[in-house]
């Protein structure tokens, strides 16, 4: 399942290139109405549409299956000890935080880079505010693959020999204590 959403997400990727790779050489379509300009302007547009998707999909995905793999992974520590399943409490969720916020920003800058490639078609936005959105949304997805993959390869190699070493203590984890029992 890992290397199937990494695999979307790369398509993801690719997509993102080859349409800013066409994006670049239909620049002048606006104003010459060429035949050649005018391919590469298709090749964007029908481009930007499953890349959009693959984007949308493979980083909706990968939220979800952090949030499964670090249910079984807090399973997993907690029947061997109450300790180590806060460890892995705090491991999960010292990884998911990351992932969540690249993925998130990732599908949102992927949204706004399609929104804007409509309002540029139409002449309401300068082409420019496109370009920054299109490298930003590039920027943010391959931060998103990246943080994907540092998580991934944490959560599964302890998964992997939950009995070995404890998962790292969390940066900020101050120990459980039991608080004393109110006296009258």
């Amino acid at each position: 399942m890992a290397l199937a959403l990494l695999l979307l997400d790369l398509a993801g990727l690719v997509g993102y290139l080859l349409t800013l790779w066409f994006g670049f050489r239909s620049l002048g379509f606006a104003d010459t109405q060429s035949a050649a300009l005018m391919l590469s302007f298709r090749k964007h547009t029908g481009l930007a549409i499953p890349t959009l998707m693959f984007v949308l999909f493979g980083q909706s995905m990968t939220m979800f299956y952090f949030i499964g793999l670090g249910k079984q992974a807090r399973e997993a520590a907690e029947a061997i000890s109450e300790t180590a399943g806060r460890r892995m409490r705090a491991l999960v969720r010292a990884q998911k935080g990351p992932v969540f916020r690249s993925a998130t920003l990732a599908v949102t800058f992927a949204i706004t880079v399609y929104v804007l490639g409509g309002a540029v078609h139409v002449h309401k936005v300068r082409p420019a505010w496109h370009l920054t959105a299109g490298l930003a949304a590039l920027f943010f997805h391959l931060q998103a693959i990246w943080s994907a993959l540092v998580g991934m390869s944490d959560l599964h190699d302890w998964l992997e020999n939950p009995g070995g070493a404890p998962p790292p203590e969390a940066p900020n984890e101050e120990p459980a204590t039991e608080e004393p029992p109110i006296s009258k």
